[in-house]
Parts: structure tokens; C-alpha cells; sequence
């Protein structure tokens, strides 16, 4: 077995069916059906031996509740099946088959023992590795009980697989925002940046990093890209005199699309704070999202791909008093604008022509929003209160009425918030983080969902660098090969890990 990526597991965990909170931990992944034999009971199959790391040689997984004495066949492979077999769902396209004879007597008394050492190889890191138990039983339906599937990955030192891409010193900067451009180009938005150091560019898929800037740009954060073909969008905030900037050769090259004195032209505003998301709407029509509260100006809007802009009558929003961190425009085609610290989900359905707004109950909206696909959107909490739980809400009918979904409590004394949710090939991945004004809130948690927001697992604190956790994960995205790249806080940390899917 030495040529096959081997990987590790720790503590299974199946995922329950129900409810269940975010604060389930992420173990291993169980999937399939298992098959009873005597006595009615099911054999079962959990990993063993330590943490789920590369170069571990005490990994094993293990077989219980099978009938005592009897010989038990482990199966690995590198593929997910359902395949009826002798009267069982054979769940794993079978690479390697080993066998050994379970201890004890009697039905459900057998266990087995397959050591299963992890090489010290870090080429296996995020591989799938799937295996099943199947056991010879005379008291099975056609003499074979099985066990239900296992999927589990090779990492390093965290379940998630994830990796630094980029490291800065302890405590010296941010990344707000990060996007896939494709064609292996990724761009990172500074959070503290300067007009000369505005972007992290990486040519060649996070493995190399260069810093590109934005003469003349004004305001303190960066914040999120819009992208239509070569043209590029991004707005500077949280701190006052933003300006909105275009690139027009994928993030190479940025220039002022509007400055700041321009923005308050335009909105009326004395301040705005932040040019916060722009979204591409289709044929070089855009809108842009502003942080202002002083004017009810809080979209302005492009026809020419970004070369001009007006403020449209239609505008989101309570007053001038409200605004939002985040806007998209859903796959099909609605826009969502959450009003901040407040109950209302604005929708429009014709790309901003008209507002209506719907309640979500019990919500104190912020930043994240995500369309998981097939009229699922997800939107998350913030609280500025000690030690309260916030909350994940998702719509099932394109956002006309919504539901927590699930809550969790960090447990800090100062402010939390969900920061993003993403959805890739039917996982969702959402960041629940601390307030960002010290580097000692390193409390963070990362969550995962498989059925489209119904239950969530965590992975805690997803990445110990070399000064301790993250305090926040400000936005993801993921490449085309299915790698999630992370723009964390702080000490300027990008992460990276291969995606987990469902079996």
C-alpha cells in the first residue's frame, strides 16, 4: 500500500440528522447506508490513533460491532459508490482490500484494528480517501454486514487542510477582500493599505505574491471586486474619503474610477465612508454600493462599464441613516442589499429599477451574503453585545421570507460578526469572527455545511500561524482546481485548503 494517498481522520464524528449546532465539531465524513447482521446490529467504522495529520504513524481505522471472531475486510479507494453487492451497498470503489479477524464473541462484539500510517509526504495534503467495513455474517441477509462509508484527508496540523499562501509579521495588517480572476490570478485587497500598496496580484495560482497599488487612491481599507471580462471594480473604506477604483486588465494596472470628492458629488454626501460592492449586472451595466450616512444615495450606477456613473432614483434603504456592507446579484437574478444592525433584507427583481424589503426575524443584518443555489440564499448576524450568540438565516424562496438556520456564541466580550459565506460544489463554508480593533481576539470559527445551510459542523479556529489563530476570515473564494483562498486577519494572512465535498 505504500503508493496510495493515505489520509487521517481524528475523532469521528458522523454528522446527526436533525438539527444540530455550529459548535459540532468537523470530524470525519460518514455517508451510505450500513447493512445489519446478527443481532440486528450494524458493524460501524471511525478512524483511530491520533489527529488526522501527515506523517502520523499510529493511524488506523477501526471496525466495531461486528460479530466476534469473524473476518472483517477493509476497503480503501479514491471514489464514492453505491453498489449492490451480496446484499449490502457496497459504498467505496475498491483499491485495497485488507482482512484480519475481529476480537470478542458473540453479535456486536467483534472489533478490528487496520493500522493504516500516513506518510510524511505533504504532496497528500486534502487528497479524498474513502473506506467501508464488511464483515462475513451469517445472521446478514445474504451472509455480509457492512458498515456505512468513511470519507477522511491527509492534513498537516488542522482538519481543514489549510495552509498560509502569504504571511506577514504578528499583528501588521489585514486582507479584507480576495477574488479569483482566473487564468491562475487572484488579487487580495489590503485592509490598512496605502495608494502604493493597495493589492497582493498572484500570477500563478497563490504560489507567488506582488504588491500593486492604486496611485492617487484615497481611504483606508479595500474592500471586495466586482468583475466584468478584463474590467475589475473596488472601493476603498471603512474610514472616510473613499474613492471607487478600475482596473482594466484583470488587476494588473487600477486608476481612479471616482474619488472621493467626486463620490460626494454625486450622493450628496459630506463623508462617504466606504465604496463597499460593486456588482456587475450584465453588458457593462454596474452598480456600486456606498457606506454614507447622510444622504439616502447609497447605489450609484454605470452603463459604460464603469467609465461614468450616476446616482439612480431607485434606492435600498430605511434613510439616510441605513446602509449596507455587501450587495450581490444573485444566479438568478435577484439583488440583495441587507441593511445593517437591522431586520430588513432589501430585494429588488429588476436589478435596482425597484426596492421591496423583507423581515428577517429577529436579525441584526451585516455583511455576509451568499446564493447557495436554487433559490437559496444564506445571510449572517453581528452584535456588538458581550458574549451573545449571532445568527445564520437562509431563504428557500429567493428571499421574500427567512429562518435562522443556525447561531453561535464566541464567547468574547467584544463584538462578533458572520463575515462570509461561500458555496462550492454543494459544501458551504461560512466565518463567524471577532472585532478587529486588537490582534488578542484570535477566537474565530469556521463552519461547514453539506445540505444547503440545514446543519452546520465547525472547525474551530481554522489555522495556528506562527502567532496563534485567526482572528477573522474577511472573505474567500475558490479557484477553478477547487482551492479556497482566504483574506484573514490579522498578520496578514492569506490561507489556502483544497475544498471538502460530500461523498
Amino acid at each position: 500500500m505504500s503508493g496510495l494517498p493515505i489520509g487521517a481522520g481524528a475523532a469521528t464524528l458522523a454528522l446527526l440528522v436533525g438539527a444540530i449546532t455550529a459548535q459540532t465539531p468537523c470530524g470525519d465524513v460518514h455517508y451510505g447506508t450500513a447493512t445489519a447482521g446478527s443481532g440486528r446490529l450494524a458493524p460501524t467504522i471511525a478512524t483511530t490513533g491520533g489527529l488526522p495529520a501527515v506523517g502520523n504513524a499510529s493511524f488506523a481505522l477501526r471496525a466495531d460491532a461486528t460479530l466476534g471472531g469473524a473476518v472483517v475486510g477493509e476497503i480503501l479507494g479514491l471514489a464514492a459508490v453505491v453498489r449492490p453487492v451480496a446484499g449490502i451497498d457496497l459504498l467505496v470503489d475498491p483499491l485495497v482490500l485488507t482482512t484480519a479477524l475481529a476480537s470478542g464473541t458473540g453479535p456486536g462484539a467483534g472489533q478490528a484494528v487496520f493500522p493504516l500510517p500516513i506518510p510524511n509526504d505533504p504532496g497528500l495534503v486534502g487528497v479524498r480517501l474513502l473506506a467501508q467495513m464488511v464483515t462475513a455474517d451469517p445472521g446478514a441477509p445474504q451472509g455480509l454486514a457492512a458498515s456505512d462509508g468513511l470519507q477522511f484527508r491527509p492534513c498537516l496540523d488542522n482538519r481543514l487542510c489549510a495552509t498560509s499562501a502569504w504571511q506577514g509579521p504578528a499583528g501588521s495588517d489585514a486582507f479584507s477582500a480576495i477574488a479569483w480572476l482566473g487564468n491562475d490570478r487572484i488579487i487580495a485587497g489590503k485592509r490598512s493599505s496605502q495608494a502604493a500598496d493597495r493589492f497582493l496580484l498572484s500570477d500563478d495560482a497563490g504560489r507567488s505574491w506582488r504588491v500593486i497599488g492604486c496611485p492617487g487612491s484615497t481611504g483606508s481599507h479595500t474592500y471586495f471586486f466586482g468583475r466584468n471580462g478584463t474590467t475589475v471594480l473596488s472601493g476603498t473604506g471603512d474610514t472616510g474619503n473613499a474613492c471607487l477604483m478600475r482596473s482594466l486588465d484583470r488587476g494588473i494596472t487600477w486608476s481612479i474610477a471616482l474619488s472621493g470628492a467626486q463620490l460626494r458629488g454625486l450622493t450628496g454626501s459630506a463623508n462617504v465612508l466606504a465604496v463597499f460592492g460593486p456588482v456587475h449586472l450584465g453588458a457593462g451595466h454596474w452598480l456600486a454600493n456606498l457606506k454614507c450616512t447622510d444622504t439616502r444615495t447609497k447605489l450609484i450606477a454605470s452603463t459604460d462599464d464603469g467609465a461614468t456613473w450616476t446616482a439612480p432614483s431607485a434606492q435600498p434603504g430605511q434613510g439616510p441613516s441605513s446602509w449596507a456592507r455587501q450587495m450581490i446579484l444573485t444566479g438568478d437574478g435577484v439583488l440583495l442589499w441587507p441593511s445593517c444592525l437591522t431586520d430588513r433584507m432589501y430585494r429588488s427583481d429588476d436589478k435596482g429599477a425597484t426596492w421591496t424589503h423583507a423581515i428577517v426575524p429577529g436579525a441584526s443584518l451585516f455583511q455576509p451574503l451568499c446564493d447557495a443555489g436554487g433559490g437559496v440564499y444564506l445571510c449572517g448576524d453581528a452584535t456588538a453585545s458581550p458574549n451573545t450568540a449571532i445568527g445564520l438565516h437562509r431563504s428557500l424562496d429567493r428571499g421574500r421570507t427567512w429562518q435562522t438556520v443556525t447561531t453561535v456564541n464566541l464567547q468574547r466580550p467584544t463584538a462578533t460578526y458572520w463575515r462570509d459565506v461561500i458555496a462550492v460544489d454543494g459544501t458551504l463554508l461560512a466565518s463567524a469572527c471577532c472585532h478587529e480593533g486588537t490582534s488578542t481576539e484570535r477566537y474565530m470559527q469556521l463552519f461547514r455545511s453539506f445540505d444547503s445551510g440545514t446543519t452546520w459542523c465547525s472547525y474551530g479556529n481554522p489555522f495556528q500561524g506562527p502567532y496563534g489563530g485567526m482572528q477573522a476570515i474577511y472573505q474567500m473564494c475558490v479557484t477553478d482546481a477547487g482551492i479556497v483562498f482566504a483574506a484573514c486577519q490579522p498578520d496578514a494572512t492569506i490561507l489556502r485548503w483544497p475544498i471538502e465535498t460530500a461523498p
